[in-house]
C-alpha cells in the first residue's frame, strides 16, 4: 500500500517537474515576442516621427514653389508691359513722321519677340508642372505610408493591451502621432482626427477600468460578480475599439478615392490650362501679324502720296 502510494506520488511529482520545464520554456517564448513586439513598437513609432516630418518639409516645399510661381507671374506681366510699350512708342513715332525701319525688320524682331515669350512660358509652365507632380506624389506616397504605419501601430498596440499580464508599456495612443488639426487638408481627414481621439478616450477608461478593478481584487471581494462584471465591460470596451478601427478603415477608402479622383481632375485642369495658353498665344500673333501688315499698307500709301507730290 506504502509502495504504491510512493509510486503514485513520484509519478505526480515528475509531471508536476515536466509540467514546470514546458510552462518555463512558454514563460522564456513569450519574454523573446514581447521583446519582438516592443522592438517593433519602438521602430514603428520612430518611422511615424519621420513621415510626421517629411510631411512638414513636403508642405514647405510647396509654399516655396507657390511663392516662386507668384514671382515668375509678376516677371512675365512686366515683360509683357514692356513689350506693349515698346509696339507703342514704335505706332507712335510712325504717326509723328519719323523714318521706321524696314518691314522685314520689324517682322523678325515681332516674331522673334512672341517666340521668346512662348518658348518662356512653356518653359516655365513644363517645369511648375512637373514640380507639382512630383510634390503631388510624394505627399500622396507620404501620407499612404503614414496611414499604413498609424494601422500596424494600432494593432502592435492592441495586441500588447490584450495581454495586460505581460506589463508592458503599449506606448502613447494612435491620435499622438496624427497629423494637427491645422494640417489636415480636408473634412474627411478631419473627421478621421476625431475618431482617433475619441479611440485615445475609450483607451484612457479602459486604462481607468483596469485600475479600478486592480484596486478591488482584494481576497475577501474576489466573488464571481465582479469578475463577470469585469469581463463584461472589457468585452463592450473591445467591441467599441473595434468598431472604431472598422470605421477608419472604410474612412481611408473614401480618402484614397477622393485623391485618386483630385489627381485626375488636377490633370485634366492642366491640360486645359496649356491648350488655353497655346490659342491665346495663336490669337496675339495672328493680331500682331494683322498690325504689321497695316503698317506696310500705310507706308505703301505715303510713299505713293509723295511720290504724287514729286510729280
Amino acid at each position: 500500500m506504502l509502495e504504491k502510494m510512493k509510486n503514485s506520488y513520484e509519478d505526480q511529482q515528475k509531471k508536476l517537474e515536466e509540467k514546470v520545464v514546458e510552462m518555463g520554456k512558454e514563460h522564456q517564448e513569450d519574454k523573446k515576442a514581447i521583446r519582438n513586439h516592443q522592438q517593433e513598437l519602438s521602430e514603428q513609432s520612430a518611422a511615424l516621427m519621420c513621415s510626421q516630418s517629411q510631411v512638414k518639409e513636403a508642405e514647405e516645399e510647396n509654399s516655396k514653389l507657390q511663392l516662386q510661381v507668384k514671382e515668375l507671374n509678376e516677371e512675365y506681366r512686366s515683360r509683357l508691359v514692356c513689350y506693349l510699350q515698346d509696339l507703342a512708342e514704335y505706332i507712335d513715332g510712325l504717326g509723328k513722321g519719323k523714318n521706321p525701319p524696314k518691314a522685314s525688320k520689324l517682322r523678325s524682331h515681332v516674331d522673334s519677340m512672341l517666340q521668346d515669350v512662348r518658348s518662356s512660358y512653356r518653359a516655365r509652365e513644363e517645369q511648375l508642372a512637373s514640380a507639382a507632380r512630383s510634390y503631388k506624389k510624394r505627399l500622396q506616397k507620404i501620407t499612404k505610408t503614414h496611414h499604413a504605419l498609424l494601422i500596424a501601430y494600432r494593432v502592435q498596440r492592441e495586441q500588447i493591451l490584450a495581454q495586460p499580464e505581460s506589463s508592458l508599456d503599449p506606448g502613447p495612443p494612435e491620435a499622438h502621432f496624427s497629423l494637427e488639426p491645422s494640417e489636415l487638408r480636408d473634412e474627411m481627414e478631419q473627421e478621421l482626427q476625431q475618431l482617433r481621439q475619441d479611440k485615445a478616450r475609450l483607451e484612457a477608461q479602459l486604462q481607468t477600468a483596469r485600475e479600478q478593478v486592480a484596486a478591488l481584487k482584494m481576497p475577501d471581494q474576489n466573488s464571481s460578480h465582479h469578475q463577470l462584471a469585469c469581463k463584461e465591460s472589457w468585452s463592450d470596451l473591445r467591441k467599441q475599439l473595434k468598431e472604431i478601427s472598422d470605421s477608419m478603415l472604410v474612412s481611408f477608402e473614401k480618402e484614397r478615392a477622393l485623391l485618386i479622383t483630385r489627381v485626375t481632375v488636377a490633370v485634366a485642369q492642366v491640360s486645359e490650362l496649356q491648350d488655353y495658353i497655346d490659342n491665346h498665344l495663336g490669337r496675339y500673333k495672328g493680331e500682331i501679324s494683322q498690325l504689321c501688315r497695316l503698317h506696310d499698307i500705310q507706308e505703301a500709301g505715303r510713299s505713293q502720296s509723295a511720290n504724287t507730290t514729286l510729280h
